[in-house]
């Protein structure tokens, strides 16, 4: 016997969320454990174990045959420099423009999001230097996939949020550093508020 054919009804709008690593896995389950989704959308984040271009063709994959239309689905991919070649990152972002993606990109890589929680960054910074001043300002060796440190960010993303306005909010150039649009990215997915 076929199945019957949907009369038009929607299933809830949501917001996938495909990471390069496991650290912004854990940060963004932590704002969504401590924040309201927007619209009251489901949230899934899911780490893909892809970088880059190659995260973007693997969700690409994912959503080939989706309908946008009957499951309404944002999706987010959060990139950085570290491991991606600039050409590979314009390509990236001419394709997520086109699918009507959203890119969360920090450069050189998501640490300078997490810096951002405790001071403002506006030097050049290679990826060893950024670590090291993590460690200085949190008094210890920063660990990628702490989750009792990433849940104490969480009560600092507002500060965070306010000092990557001082960086410009579009992607303009990839080489730029320091660069993050986290600041503007995570205030379109999340009411941030008070903390739950």
């Amino acid at each position: 016997m076929a199945r019957k054919k949907s009369r038009g009804r929607q299933n809830p709008p949501q917001i996938q969320i495909y990471t390069e690593g496991q650290t912004e896995v854990l940060y963004f389950n932590q704002l969504k454990k401590h924040f309201r989704v927007k619209d009251r959308k489901k949230l899934t984040i899911k780490h893909l174990n892809k970088q880059g271009l190659n995260l973007f063709h693997h969700a690409n994959t994912l959503y080939r045959k989706h309908d946008f239309d009957v499951s309404p689905t944002d999706i987010v991919l959060v990139i950085d420099n570290d491991q991606t070649s600039i050409s590979d990152l314009e390509r990236l972002k001419e394709g997520c423009h086109q699918k009507g993606y959203q890119v969360i990109f920090s450069n050189h890589s998501f640490e300078l999001w997490i810096l951002l929680h405790f001071e403002r960054v506006s030097t050049f910074m290679e990826n060893q230097a950024l670590l090291r001043r993590l460690n200085q300002v949190i008094g210890g060796k920063y660990q990628k996939t702490d989750e009792h440190f990433i849940e104490k960010l969480v009560s600092k993303v507002h500060q965070a949020i306010e000092y990557s306005k001082e960086i410009p909010a579009e992607i303009i150039d990839f080489s730029r550093n320091p660069y993050t649009n986290a600041g503007k990215i995570i205030p379109s997915l999340f009411i941030i508020d008070n903390i739950l």
